[in-house]
Parts: C-alpha cells; sequence; structure tokens
C-alpha cells in the first residue's frame, strides 16, 4: 500500500473491529504509521462516531462512563510503558483485555499512539546519529546544553506532569517574560476541528483580566506541539496546604471571597471555569489566591488528563447537574464549586469523601453535606450557611451569583467581634438554614 493509496473506510472500519486478515492488518499499521493523512482519517472517523468520548468532555458523567473511560486510559498508559521499556507491545493483545464493545475505541487510541512513539522513536534515532556524527566533542557537549525551546519559549523547569500534560516554567526570549507553559504529550493528536475549537476558548480567556485569575495568553502550536501559554505564578497549592489540615474561618473568607469576584468576572465575559477545585488555586506569598485553568478544556484531547485520583478529587468538587443530571454547566455550577471548596477549607475535607463511585454519585445527586461544623467546631454560623447554599441541590437556590457570594463572605468577614457568631447577620443565617444536618 503506497502513499498515494490512502485507506480506505471498509479496511478501516474492518481494522477497528479487529475484522482484517492478519496480513493486511500488517500491511495497514505500517501504512498508519507513515502517513499522516490516514493517522488523520482515523481520529476523525472515531470522532464522528463517538467511539472514544470522554465523560470530561460531556456534560454529565455516569459511573459507568467513567470507570470505561479509565480502563482504557490506564492500558493506553501500560502500552506505553512497555514502549518506553524497550518492548512493542501488540495492539490485538491488549484489545483482547476489555469487552468487544469497547474494542473498536482502545484499538484507534492505541493505533494512533503506537505511530506517534514510533515517529518519536525514529526521531531520537535521528538525533543520536546527528551527535554521533558532530566534528568534535566540544560541538557534542555544545549540542546536549542547548536549552530546549518551543517557539519563542526557552523551557527553564518542569513544574508537573500528568498522563495528558506537561507544565513548565519558561522564557519568553522576545521579551524577557517568564511564563508557565501547559504542553500536551506528545501522544497526542488533535484534528484541525480540536484545534480551532482549542484556540477559541483560549482567545475569549485571554480578554479576561482579573487580579485574581492566572491569565491565558493564547494556544499555541511549534513543530508538532501543541501547548498554552499563561502568567507564571510562584504560589502554593491550596490542595497541598490542605494536607496539613484547615485553614482559621478568616483566611478560609477571605481566599474565597477574591476567588468569587474572580469567577464572577470571568462569568460577566460569558466563560465558565467548570472544573474548580483546590488544585486549581494557587497561594503566594502575600496569601492571595489565583485561579487556574479558565479557558482549559474540562478534557484534553486523546487522553485523560487526570490520574485516578486526581479524576476523584475532581468529582469531590463537581455539582449535581455534572453528574448524571442532565443539566447543563453554567455559572450555578462555579458556585457550587466555590461551596465545596470553602466546605473543604473550613472542615478539612470536601464535603462528601468516599471512593466508591457510586456512593458518592448518590449523596452528590439525594443527600445534603453534613454541616462543616460536624467536622470541625465551632464555625461562624453565617459562614456556614453561607457555605451550605452554594451546596444547594438545584442551581437556582443557591447564590443568583458568583459576585453575591462574594458581598455575602465580605459581609461576614467584616462583622465586628462584638457581634462575633452570635451577630444579627449570623442569626439571620442560621435561622434561614437551622433544618441542614439534622
Amino acid at each position: 500500500m503506497s502513499h498515494e493509496q490512502h485507506l480506505s473506510e471498509s479496511s478501516l472500519h474492518a481494522r477497528l473491529a479487529g475484522s482484517l486478515p492478519d496480513d493486511e492488518r500488517e500491511a495497514f499499521d505500517r501504512h498508519l504509521v507513515a502517513c499522516g493523512p490516514c493517522q488523520r482519517k482515523v481520529s476523525a472517523w472515531a470522532a464522528e462516531r463517538r467511539l472514544t468520548v470522554s465523560p470530561w468532555e460531556s456534560e454529565s458523567v455516569s459511573s459507568v462512563e467513567l470507570d470505561r473511560y479509565q480502563r482504557l486510559d490506564q492500558l493506553c498508559d501500560q502500552f506505553e510503558n512497555q514502549w518506553q521499556q524497550g518492548e512493542r507491545p501488540e495492539v490485538e493483545a491488549y484489545a483482547a483485555q476489555v469487552p468487544a464493545e469497547e474494542q473498536p475505541a482502545l484499538r484507534r487510541e492505541l493505533l494512533l499512539l503506537s505511530c506517534q512513539l514510533q515517529q518519536l522513536s525514529a526521531r531520537k534515532e535521528q538525533l543520536r546519529q546527528q551527535r554521533e556524527a558532530a566534528e568534535t566533542p566540544p560541538s557534542r557537549r555544545l549540542a546536549r546544553k542547548k536549552p530546549r525551546t518551543l517557539g519563542r519559549y526557552r523551557l527553564v523547569k518542569e513544574l508537573a506532569r500528568s498522563a495528558a500534560t506537561a507544565v513548565h516554567q519558561a522564557v519568553d526570549e522576545s521579551t524577557g517574560q517568564q511564563v508557565a507553559i501547559k504542553r500536551l504529550r506528545s501522544r497526542i493528536s488533535l484534528d484541525a476541528d480540536d484545534q480551532q475549537r482549542l484556540d477559541a476558548q483560549a482567545q475569549q480567556a485571554a480578554a479576561v483580566r482579573h487580579p485574581n485569575l492566572v491569565t491565558l495568553h493564547g494556544f499555541e502550536h511549534t513543530e508538532g506541539h501543541y501547548y498554552w501559554v499563561m502568567d507564571f505564578v510562584v504560589g502554593e497549592p491550596l490542595a497541598d496546604r490542605l494536607k496539613a489540615g484547615p485553614l482559621s474561618q478568616e483566611a478560609a473568607g477571605r481566599l474565597i471571597a477574591p476567588l468569587a469576584e474572580a469567577v464572577d468576572h470571568a462569568h460577566q465575559a460569558g466563560l465558565v471555569h467548570g472544573h474548580l477545585h483546590p488544585g486549581k488555586v494557587l497561594i503566594d506569598a502575600q496569601g492571595e489566591p489565583h485561579l487556574l485553568g479558565l479557558g482549559f478544556p474540562r478534557h484534553m484531547p486523546g487522553s485523560s488528563e487526570l490520574s485516578v485520583s486526581q479524576q476523584l478529587e475532581l468529582l469531590y468538587y463537581l455539582s449535581p447537574e455534572q453528574i448524571g443530571r442532565g443539566g447543563a454547566v453554567g455559572p450555578a455550577s462555579d458556585i457550587y464549586a466555590l461551596g465545596a471548596v470553602l466546605y473543604a477549607v473550613l472542615a478539612g475535607v470536601p464535603p462528601f469523601l468516599t471512593t466508591n463511585l457510586a456512593e458518592l454519585f448518590n449523596k452528590l445527586a439525594s443527600e445534603p453535606p453534613v454541616p462543616p461544623s460536624r467536622h470541625r467546631a465551632p464555625i461562624d454560623a453565617g459562614l456556614e450557611a453561607i457555605c451550605l447554599r452554594c451546596l444547594e441541590k438545584d442551581p437556582a437556590a443557591r447564590f443568583p451569583t458568583a459576585a453575591a457570594l462574594a458581598s455575602e463572605l465580605r459581609a461576614v468577614l467584616e462583622q465586628s467581634p462584638a457581634t462575633g457568631p452570635g451577630g444579627k447577620l449570623s442569626r439571620w443565617w442560621s435561622k434561614r438554614w437551622r433544618g441542614w444536618g439534622r
């Protein structure tokens, strides 16, 4: 099969279904590695038939969908790990490990992953040969010491890594400005529609500026690498800080109020965060919070961005309408997430803490959270009631805007010590929410 003779629809269907004869399958796979248009065809063909729909692309997610997606993603990781250890795993051996209805989706992911790994391996070999052909040892040492770059950005240090992305501290060599770059790992492929969608999201977010939002500058593409460029903020993730226990009530209020104002600013610009949790909040040396992730997709194309533990961390802060109820994700979903983060900051745990997905989904859908004061007492009644109002199952029962949430938080913070937990505002909130947790 030559490059001019691209893959037919029938052979593509047969390969993904596992019905292509062995000799034709080998020829198919060899052609796919060398043919970029056919790789895009495999990706587009599967996308049209929704073979690999991630739960993070959907407005809602069920435990069955999440378990299926995690299983496929873990098998892709195992496949990649075997490659990195010098083995050459068989796609069909992996396909046999999942039910028949999941095999086309897994074949598609592994075929594209195999292409990318083989191309990367060939590129590494080419670079090795170029180094060996260098005229003198000093030239080889200089080549090894040359900084890695993406376009005009020089990568200084890797800060974090997940299944789908790597985050780097970098320098914009045209301005000298420090930036952070979130790069899709090389195994991730994007079609034209993906690129257009991600670029549009990033452009919309780039126009939104607020002191407590980490500014996203854009989504860029350089020599097969896709990445987002944003402000570089030195800070500690709130998720790490909470490992030492809950914050003081005053610190909790002063943390969430500016975040709510930043979220409201995004809402006014027509943007919804949709995946807000403690891992998305950086706290700088002055104690100011900075919200990450505005303008990023809730799902990174081609693979789950998160490990299983990180997925659970995100699920703890998703609103009921994002968990199997079919509701649209909107500003009220972010208000719920802000309340869930406030709950964790006050109580030291999220509103519903369990590693059983079915139990978590049931609690999110039908059970009110235990008041945070049950985990840690005493908690100001007004602060607790604000938190619980954010966590209402009905989006219409939450605060009408994130700005209204921020205003109520600041009102509680500004109470004089004389009024304290028993002040007029707190008594009003306590009366409003007296049924919670009883």
